[in-house]
């Protein structure tokens, strides 16, 4: 359906009758996200998530781990941080900040660290006065940044804005960088619904298809509530949408055989306990939601798909509280699931360590970044291959 098309049954729904029951804006609305979502110019239907590069990283050394402290604010709530490496081997983490979540004082913040080197000032990236201006309506709030680093040298950061107090009515937008995240581009929103695209929301990084599209994992918490991909093309157009599961905030691990793995955050008035739904045909269909045996206190885990084709997975082991950081290993050939001895705590009374998100760097070392609102930090963690190995070595076999 062209945009000529939808005017033209548009105007035949007015002279139906229908536009008496059903609002124009809403009739029109659905039109237009019809027509964008199902654009006849790209073939969505067959594409499939790209197998992972695998490569052997270069040789770091004796194992090592590290730690340390990203930002800190005197007042507020720090939040939900991501993270990207920059092709000068540069990190740069973004976060929301204010005095409390969903709040209209909250902020994207960001720092920046040179490769060996300290992390810089947090400085305010935007706030909603920023979208509101760009996009021309009311704005709430802002949250859950998403970082990406396109395979055309731009990194792409996704937020949601919602227009009203909670994050149900959150709409997703994007910004481009040319300049490793120095300046952003303009907000594009995504028309993900016809109901003013609300109540669509991010919170885990892209996946690459097999035919350069993006896989922008999504989820919906406003009447349903479950995860999908929103695939968008090399410019941010959103050209298609695939459904997962139910659940929210979704990661992603592989199996064996090219299968996939979402592991999905429970809703709450599910069991305290990780969710988990599979793909065999490379993320075009998923099987349905299942409860796994791993504890989750309703918070979303992280996960970093590994050089060497396995999945490390970072979540909280146990059903309530946000103080600690344990991390599973899922081989990408046996498709053995091992828990790793190494676990994160707070170095503070009350501390915690939530939201993480994990990134594997060129030279092979992980870095991860997760949020401590009671300190009011932003905290990360790093070690090298050779680290995680011994880790390995001595780690524990579970069955999910």
């Amino acid at each position: 359906m062209g945009l000529n098309s939808a005017r033209q049954t548009i105007n035949a729904w007015k002279g139906s009758g229908l536009a008496l029951f059903l609002p124009a804006w809403l009739v029109g609305a659905a039109l237009l996200a019809a027509t964008v979502l199902g654009d006849s110019r790209i073939d969505t239907r067959h594409a499939t998530l790209a197998d992972h590069p695998i490569w052997s990283p270069p040789a770091t050394g004796s194992p090592a781990s590290w730690s340390g402290l990203v930002a800190e604010h005197q007042t507020g709530f720090p939040h939900s941080p991501a993270l990207i490496e920059h092709d000068n081997g540069e990190l740069q983490a973004v976060w929301f900040h204010g005095i409390r979540e969903a709040h209209p004082s909250v902020g994207l913040w960001t720092s920046r660290r040179a490769a060996d080197g300290a992390w810089t000032e947090q400085a305010l990236l935007l706030d909603r006065h920023a979208d509101m201006a760009a996009l021309g309506y009311r704005i709430h709030t802002i949250g859950n940044p998403v970082l990406y680093p396109h395979p055309d040298g731009d990194a792409w950061l996704f937020y949601v804005n919602p227009s009203l107090g909670g994050w149900s009515t959150s709409r997703i937008a994007l910004r481009r960088s040319s300049d490793r995240g120095l300046t952003w581009s303009d907000p594009v929103q995504l028309p993900t619904g016809p109901i003013f695209s609300i109540s669509s929301l991010v919170r885990a990084a892209p996946l690459l298809m097999d035919d350069g599209l993006v896989a922008l994992p999504a989820y919906h918490e406003l009447i349903g509530k479950h995860s999908e991909f929103l695939l968008l093309d090399s410019t941010g157009r959103l050209v298609g949408r695939r459904f997962i599961a139910d659940g929210i905030q979704a990661n992603f691990a592989t199996m064996p055989e090219q299968r996939w793995l979402a592991l999905l955050r429970p809703i709450v008035g599910m069991p305290a306990r990780l969710l988990a739904s599979q793909s065999e045909d490379g993320g075009v269909t998923w099987s349905e939601m299942a409860v796994t045996d791993i504890p989750n206190p309703y918070q979303p885990v992280c996960s970093v798909l590994l050089h060497d084709g396995s999945t490390l997975i970072g979540y909280t082991p146990q059903e309530h509280g946000r103080d600690r950081l344990a991390f599973i290993h899922v081989d990408g050939e046996t498709g053995q699931w091992r828990r790793l001895p190494q676990e994160i705590t707070p170095d503070v009374q009350g501390g915690q360590t939530a939201y993480c998100t994990a990134i594997q760097k060129r030279n092979g070392d992980i870095a991860l970044v997760y949020a401590d609102p009671p300190g009011r930090r932003i905290m990360e963690f790093g070690f090298t291959m050779s680290w995680l190995a011994e880790q390995i070595a001595a780690g524990e076999e579970i069955v999910p």
